[in-house]
């Protein structure tokens, strides 16, 4: 029974990339432009979007539902991990079946490191001048004209690079990259954090109420960077107990990903009031990697910081 009940979730997801895809088959005329992206994204599809939101929305709250009934059973000691992460693999996959997408982000992510390849600054608005297949795409998403400059850490940045520089120059090839890797990222999150509850009776249940999610899968399939940040996070709980030093610096170097993260070392480190001698070297661990987060990412964001709207000035390519 609770095998059936997890597996709700992948349905769904399946039911609404199915739907979607049904949807979208005859689309109209002024949506070609925007199916012939290398990754369509809805957003600015007005009422077109409504189809394929409404499927999305069914995914979720089915999906939702099937969580609920589950964790809903006191007595029950919840799924085997290996069956939670079947169960998310299995909705991932559903999810990057889709045929759109509704966030234009991993575009600007995929931009950010091919900026990064060709030396120059992501944290500024690149001149329009600057020309290649990367920055094009980002473009397109955000109206033709520019988009927005980089706000993530330095971390991210580098990790963009590093993914950007895997796909050879191609953009297509480059947003599956940053897709699988949020996904992957998501995947080991949940082992992570089964690792921080050994100690909870219930951690099956949370573990499962955590990794079938399916905003939070939706998202990852997507390729938001939070999916990375999550795994930073998970991480650091996961090695509280046995590495607290390095848990703690871990917790709140998670800043130089995205600035999100500096609300849990916060949450943490004020919701507990003791005084060992391991919390203590914690929360000095943690406020010591928040200060080298801001130490390194506060000199390379002073553009979005002062809202400059100014390009690097460099050839086009």
């Amino acid at each position: 029974r609770r095998v059936k009940a997890l597996m709700a979730v992948p349905a769904a997801m399946l039911a609404g990339a199915i739907g979607a895809r049904v949807a979208l088959a005859r689309p109209p005329v002024k949506a070609w432009t925007d199916l012939a992206q290398p990754l369509p994204v809805v957003t600015a599809w007005g009422t077109l979007g409504l189809v394929p939101f409404a499927w999305l929305a069914f995914a979720v709250a089915a999906g939702a539902c099937a969580i609920v009934s589950t964790w809903g059973r006191p007595a029950a000691r919840g799924p085997s991990l290996r069956l939670t992460l079947a169960c998310a693999a299995l909705t991932l996959a559903a999810a990057l079946a889709w045929p759109v997408v509704f966030s234009s982000d991993v575009y600007a992510y995929a931009a950010y490191g091919d900026a990064m390849l060709h030396g120059l600054d992501p944290y500024a608005a690149p001149a329009p001048t600057m020309h290649d297949a990367f920055f094009d795409a980002a473009r397109w998403q955000w109206g033709g004209a520019t988009f927005p400059a980089c706000v993530y850490g330095p971390a991210f940045v580098a990790l963009a690079t590093l993914l950007t520089a895997a796909s050879a120059g191609h953009v297509a090839i480059a947003l599956w990259i940053f897709r699988l890797a949020a996904c992957a990222a998501f995947l080991g999150s949940i082992v992570a954090f089964d690792r921080a509850l050994q100690r909870n009776e219930r951690r099956r249940l949370a573990v499962a109420a955590y990794a079938l999610n399916p905003v939070a899968l939706w998202s990852a399939a997507e390729g938001h960077n939070d999916a990375f940040v999550l795994l930073f996070v998970m991480t650091a709980f996961a090695l509280m107990r046995s590495r607290t030093t390095i848990a703690g610096f871990a917790l709140g170097f998670a800043a130089a990903f995205k600035a999100v993260a500096l609300a849990v070392p916060g949450l943490v480190l004020f919701s507990r009031a003791e005084g060992s001698s391991a919390y203590r070297r914690f929360a000095l661990a943690t406020l010591g990697g928040v200060a080298l987060a801001i130490a390194i990412a506060l000199p390379v964001q002073v553009h979005a910081l002062r809202g400059s709207g100014g390009a690097p000035s460099a050839p086009q390519f």
